[in-house]
């Protein structure tokens, strides 16, 4: 993958999080009107999401470090 597509992905992957974040927020708000079962799974979901985009950005950052290697940058 090359540089603008490393930074697509990672833009789009910080905005997927912003989205997330934003609907973990807003589930916090809801737990008086949803069951316990129900928040609970929903934010274990959320979170869930939120650890896979760590993990992906995680590589991204590994990527970029491996590109400036091969380039001589590093």
């Amino acid at each position: 993958m090359d540089e603008s597509g490393i930074d697509e992905e990672r833009e789009a992957l910080n905005r997927r999080r912003e989205e997330i974040t934003r609907c973990l927020q807003s589930l916090t708000g809801q737990d008086g009107n949803l069951d316990g079962g129900t928040a609970e799974m929903r934010r274990y979901y959320l979170l869930s999401e939120i650890r896979e985009i760590d993990r992906r950005l995680a590589g991204i950052q590994l990527d970029e470090q491996s590109l400036r290697r091969m380039e001589g940058g590093e």
